[in-house]
This record gives structure tokens, sequence and C-alpha cells, in this order.
């Protein structure tokens, strides 16, 4: 449940979690639950973390790919700028230097 939500409520004092999609719900929550549990009195150790991020891909190649995206797109351009002009560079340099 709590993979899905970005932010968090911990209260301290009862040792719950719970999930909100977002940083207003897990206020709100927080507001709810000193009122409910802990009789209008706020805990002392109580926090809202946030935001989390989605989780990463467990398949390792999308893994890779997602730690790499950023060096894959130049290396493929430079691969390819190579592949293209190597060939017109040595026929020049065959025709010049025989």
């Amino acid at each position: 449940m709590l993979d899905s939500m970005r932010y968090t409520y911990r209260c301290g004092v009862c040792r719950t979690i719970t999930g909100h999609p977002s940083e207003r719900a897990a206020e709100a929550e927080r507001t709810e639950h000193a009122g409910r549990a802990h009789h209008g009195r706020w805990p002392e150790d109580d926090e809202i973390s946030g935001p989390h991020s989605k989780p990463r891909p467990k398949d390792p190649i999308r893994a890779w790919l997602f730690r790499h995206d950023r060096i894959i797109g130049p290396a493929m351009l430079q691969f390819w700028l190579l592949a293209v002009l190597s060939g017109p560079a040595y026929l020049l340099f065959t025709h010049v230097f025989g």
C-alpha cells in the first residue's frame, strides 16, 4: 500500500505509518489522528516525510537503462557519426596518399 503513496505520516507514540498521495492529505491525517487517538494533543515524535519517488524497475535490463539513459543517446550518436564518416575518410585518405 505504501509503495503507491508519495507522502507518509508516522506517529512515534502509536508506532503507526499511513501513506497519502499528497502532503495536504498527510497533514489532514496528522490532525485527525491527534484528535482521535491522542484526545486533541499533538504527539511529540510525529513526522510527515516525502515526497518519495516511485519504485525502480526490478528487471535488470530496464534498471540499467534507467540509470544510463543519459549516456546511451550520445553514445549512439557518436557511433553513428563514426560509422558514417569513416567510409568517406578512408576513401579520401587512400586517394590522397595512395
